[in-house]
């Protein structure tokens, strides 16, 4: 239940990277907090990796990743503070 609710489900004839995202976070929106909570511990660990290993794309995945946090808002609050966290301090530098 919990990857039903967290696969994407926007398809690349619904638009460029900026559509399908703003597409999946409206779906997401509706996720059980559960579903939340792990898409936080995911949001988390991809941030790491990514900012490590792909600075470039970096970037473009945090700016996705502030305007979800906003349709996380029911998951786990200790992760939702560390992402909030994580986001923050990557702008910030």
């Amino acid at each position: 239940m919990l990857v039903t609710e967290l696969t994407d489900v926007s398809k690349p004839k619904d638009g460029n990277r900026a559509k399908r995202k703003a597409i999946d976070r409206v779906y997401l929106s509706n996720a059980s907090p559960e579903a939340k909570t792990v898409k936080l511990a995911d949001l988390i660990d991809n941030a790491r990796s990514i900012e490590q290993h792909d600075p470039r794309f970096a970037r473009t995945f945090m700016r996705e990743k502030q305007l979800l946090l906003e349709f996380l808002r029911d998951g786990d609050p200790v992760l939702l503070a560390n992402a909030t966290n994580i986001v923050a301090q990557y702008f910030g530098k």
